[in-house]
């Protein structure tokens, strides 16, 4: 026999675990918004990586670090946030 604490419990458990589904304008504004940052982020490092492709000056060691920063920020943008806006 359960009682009312019991029974309040498991059912708090299973509604905690659900995902809160946005309303139709809030998931077509936070859409908007992912895909945005996309876009910024993949060109902004593929001008970065571009820039430093074309002008030799800026290929010092000192500098390496920005072209492997820029290379790892676009392979996140490209790989993950596609993923993270379809879900």
């Amino acid at each position: 026999m359960m009682t009312t604490e019991t029974a309040s419990n498991t059912s708090e458990n299973a509604t905690g675990s659900s995902r809160v589904i946005p309303s139709k304008t809030e998931g077509i504004a936070l859409c908007t918004a992912f895909v945005l940052v996309f876009l910024l982020v993949v060109v902004r490092n593929l001008l970065t990586i571009v820039l430093f492709a074309v002008n030799r000056r800026l290929r010092k060691r000192s500098l390496l670090l920005v072209i492997n920063m820029a290379f790892a920020d676009l392979m996140l943008g490209i790989l993950s946030l596609p993923l993270y806006i379809t879900a």
